[in-house]
């Protein structure tokens, strides 16, 4: 198996493509997760991740066996794209300006000093994620930009493919920052789950701290599993650095057939804050959403206390004159204080029991 290992690595599986557009927005955000960390703090690295992008079967037409990789994709992509267009007049840039004009992301790209033609890194924010309803329309009929561009329109179909293709910047090492707005909602679409899974991080990058903070996450909430990442990172902050590459993958286990893949790479920003995933934070986080947490698991003697309410209650609600009213909160006085009695009494005995007396 051959591969451009330019800087980085990673897989992946999903059957789209990938595109993305223009870098507009320079106003890259000021509040940052960053913080200095200790000059002891060791340097996050690169994990491939277990997933591949399947892109298209290599057929020895027009990809010879003795060819490189680097060869065969200069003759299976037209110039300037790193993914298979459904039209060409859709380049990166269409795609990339999708997002940026319909404020779905903050971008900012850091050009190579040396050759301004070249995008050196990257950064995004996301700050939402339109779904169907928000299209309000059917994902085919298409919307304009609030600015002219080539093409004008675009459908939902491509707001979709926006978010994949955006990412195909050469060179082949280049990475992206990642993170998402604080007041996102977590309503997202499935296609996006999807995209989460191939670009997002994954647990092996986490430090300590971090896997801590999620696991305590996916205790006390009401997350589902397949999306309790996605959800974490969004509520948090979390940051992560994504990087993909070229490489081939058999078409068919135990055949010489290859095919053309993406593989994608993450890693942990070192500069995170920890104190942004302390547990007094997220303690904050899970009283102000009561309705994204677990409810508590009610003890046998709030039960029965909620039951001897519950009759207490009904039973008042049921008189109908004052002295009635007062015989029935004597009534229950008195069994109040004989079920204290009798509770007072078997603990004694309970007591007993556990030191052996009654046994003798």
């Amino acid at each position: 198996m051959t591969t451009i290992k330019p800087t980085l690595l990673t897989p992946l599986a999903f059957t789209s493509q990938i595109t993305s557009p223009l870098s507009i927005q320079k106003n890259y955000p000021s509040k940052l997760a960053y913080y200095t960390p200790p000059s002891s703090s060791p340097k996050s690295t690169f994990i491939t991740k277990d997933l591949s992008i399947p892109i298209l079967p290599l057929e020895t037409l027009y990809c010879p066996p003795n060819s490189s990789l680097l060869q065969n994709i200069s003759r299976i992509f037209p110039p300037g794209f790193y993914f298979i267009p459904k039209d060409q007049t859709k380049t990166r840039k269409f795609y990339e300006f999708i997002l940026v004009d319909s404020e779905s992301i903050t971008l900012t790209h850091q050009t190579d000093p040396s050759d301004k033609s070249k995008i050196k890194f990257s950064k995004f924010k996301v700050n939402k994620v339109l779904s169907p309803s928000d299209w309000n329309q059917p994902p085919s009929e298409l919307k304009s930009f609030s600015r002219a561009f080539t093409p004008q329109y675009y459908s939902y179909f491509d707001y979709m493919d926006a978010w994949f293709n955006f990412l195909s910047v050469e060179p082949f090492n280049h990475t992206w920052f990642i993170w998402f707005n604080k007041d996102i909602s977590l309503s997202f679409p499935n296609w996006f789950i999807q995209w989460f899974i191939i670009v997002g991080p994954i647990l092996e990058i986490f430090p300590d701290y971090a896997s801590k903070a999620f696991n305590n996450f996916t205790a006390k909430t009401t997350c589902p599993d397949y999306k309790s990442l996605l959800c974490f990172c969004a509520v948090f902050g979390i940051t992560w650095i994504s990087s993909w590459t070229f490489s081939t993958d058999p078409l068919w286990e135990g055949s010489s057939a290859t095919q053309l893949v993406k593989k994608f790479s993450v890693k942990w920003w070192s500069k995170f804050n920890p104190d942004l995933l302390s547990p007094s934070r997220l303690d904050s986080w899970f009283k102000s959403h009561p309705g994204l947490c677990k409810e508590k698991a009610i003890s046998p003697e709030d039960t029965s206390f909620l039951l001897d309410k519950s009759k207490l209650l009904a039973s008042l609600s049921a008189t109908s004159s004052h002295k009635e009213f007062l015989n029935r909160i004597k009534e229950a006085m008195t069994a109040l204080s004989e079920s204290d009695s009798a509770s007072s009494t078997s603990e004694n005995n309970n007591e007993d029991d556990c030191y052996g007396i009654i046994d003798l």
